[in-house]
């Protein structure tokens, strides 16, 4: 398991290479095929999911963007993710993707999870 973990993050960091590399869409498009061959050829297509989220976090990585899961009791208004994302992105001085989360379990508050550190001011 560890091993297809290893595989599909290599892949998703090719993906990204090439995607950023191709000099215009119908390069790309041909890059594009041709990983999508290789996929299927090695057995990997059931990984395409996987893969495709190992670029993006890459891809965060590589573009200084920091991900962010924001957890709440109920969803939350585009005013109040906004207002979220404004303020992170001024504290962390870095571009923030919010992942929003809801779990009904919560009573209040919210919680943060910004890498492997968790700011929890939630009331259960």
């Amino acid at each position: 398991m560890a091993n297809s973990k290893k595989i599909t993050k290599q892949y998703g960091r090719l993906l990204y290479e090439v995607s950023h590399s191709a000099k215009n869409e119908s390069e790309l498009k041909k890059h594009l095929e041709s990983l999508a061959g290789l996929l299927v050829k090695k057995g990997l297509a059931n990984k395409v999911n996987d893969i495709t989220s190992d670029f993006q976090e890459y891809a965060s990585k590589k573009e200084g963007e920091l991900t962010v899961e924001v957890t709440t009791s109920r969803k939350l208004t585009n005013q109040q993710s906004e207002k979220i994302d404004k303020t992170l992105e001024k504290i962390l001085a870095k571009k923030i993707k919010l992942t929003l989360l809801v779990d009904q379990k919560i009573l209040g508050g919210v919680k943060l999870q910004v890498g492997d550190r968790v700011f929890d001011g939630t009331l259960k």
